[in-house]
């Protein structure tokens, strides 16, 4: 029997064993791993709360207790002239720097692109009727292909001349509510969109069990000063506060949000309210 053959055949066969379920666990993340449950008492403990607070509940209290890491990202490094050819694809719109930001003008459109990679673009006259849905917030973002797998529908802000549609970036399942694809129709016919988006660099190697939806509901009848009482999410995403860096530790968020936009967020590590 030649050794050495049948040892360097080995190497290749744990090399490709070693490949393939790298691949599969990039490609096909492993599920959350659940540290326990809440149960049936308090789910109803938790409904409870709410109600004797004046809450009506209007979604379903998650039950996972899981274990998580915090998140790496960072921001996307795109050039200005994406951003100009993407709202202006058939004209030639001159971006100047005005300042810490770039500015590109047209009739009735303005373009802003800051240093921090945040985007603001505007039209006085972009809907002939003004139609105020999320199918026409979603058919627009698909026009200028913003509409990726990775954007998800989150919640909607009313005001008097028009609604918010707010997108979030999503990262194996969980929403980043610190980004956002934000679509505003005004009655007007007017449209604005305001874009912060980042890079998902992956999960730290740590993990820790997070506190449940109940332990956050209790902080949040105590702290939260909601002027709508109707509850329409509740639900276990990422977030940070100080977006301004250009790499970040984002920890997990337990996200309480109202009828009319209103949002409140409670560290899941540490039970602590974070500043918006």
């Amino acid at each position: 029997m030649d050794l050495s053959r049948v040892k360097t055949i080995l190497i290749c066969f744990f090399l490709c064993l070693n490949l393939f379920l790298g691949y599969k666990l990039w490609f096909n993340p492993q599920p959350l791993r659940q540290a326990s449950m809440l149960s049936r008492e308090e789910i109803a403990r938790a409904e409870n709360l709410l109600a004797e607070n004046g809450f009506e509940l209007a979604t379903t209290i998650p039950k996972q207790i899981p274990q998580l890491a915090l998140l790496h990202v960072s921001r996307p490094q795109e050039d200005v002239s994406f951003w100009a050819k993407t709202f202006f694809p058939d004209s030639k719109v001159e971006m100047k720097r005005e300042g810490d930001k770039f500015v590109g003008r047209g009739e009735n459109e303005y373009l802003e692109i800051a240093e921090n990679g945040r985007v603001r673009y505007r039209n006085e006259k972009a809907l002939d009727t003004a139609e105020i849905s999320w199918s026409q917030a979603e058919k627009l973002l698909k026009n200028w292909e913003l509409l990726t797998n990775e954007i998800s529908t989150d919640l909607a802000r009313t005001t008097e001349e028009g609604t918010y549609f707010r997108f979030v970036q999503t990262y194996q399942g969980f929403p980043l509510f610190f980004t956002y694809v934000e679509v505003y129709l005004a009655e007007s016919g007017a449209v604005e969109v305001l874009i912060d988006r980042v890079t998902p660099q992956g999960f730290g190697d740590r993990l820790v069990t997070v506190i449940s939806a109940l332990a956050a509901l209790e902080t949040f009848v105590e702290e939260a000063d909601f002027a709508e009482k109707k509850i329409v999410d509740i639900s276990l995403g990422y977030y940070s506060g100080t977006y301004d860096a250009s790499r970040l530790e984002t920890a997990p968020v337990w996200r309480i949000a109202a009828a009319g936009g209103e949002t409140f967020y409670i560290n899941a590590f540490t039970g602590e309210v974070e500043p918006k």
